[in-house]
C-alpha cells in the first residue's frame, strides 16, 4: 500500500504529463504545504525541478536537482536533469560534470 505522500507523487507525475506546467508547480507547491514529509522523497525534488527546467527557470531547478541528490547520491536521474540546468546556463563544466556522474552510476 503506497503512502500518502506516494500517493501525492503519483498525482503529480501526472499533472506533469498531461497539464500545464505552471498547474502542475502549483499542485508541487501545495502538495508541500499538505504533505510536507515530501521533502524526504528525493523524486519530490527531482519533479519540482523538471518543472521548473521545461519553465526556464534554471536557478530553481538546480536547487531542486540537489536537493534531490542530497537525499540520493545515487540518483541518476537528478544528475543527469542537473547537467540539463547547468547546460542551459551555460555552465559547461558542471553539465559535463553532472552528465558522467549520471553515466556512471547507470
Amino acid at each position: 500500500m503506497l503512502s500518502p505522500e506516494q500517493l501525492q507523487i503519483n498525482k503529480i507525475i501526472e499533472s506533469f504529463k498531461t497539464d500545464p506546467l505552471i498547474l502542475t508547480l502549483s499542485k508541487i507547491t501545495k502538495s508541500n504545504l499538505k504533505y510536507p514529509k515530501l521533502n524526504y522523497f528525493p523524486i519530490y525534488h527531482n519533479l519540482n525541478g523538471m518543472v521548473n527546467l521545461r519553465l526556464q527557470k534554471y536557478n530553481e531547478a538546480v536547487l531542486n536537482f540537489k536537493s534531490a541528490i542530497k537525499l540520493k547520491k545515487d540518483f541518476a536521474e537528478a544528475h543527469y536533469n542537473l547537467g540539463l540546468a547547468y547546460f542551459e546556463k551555460g555552465e559547461l563544466a558542471l553539465s559535463y560534470t553532472n552528465f558522467l556522474k549520471a553515466y556512471e552510476i547507470r
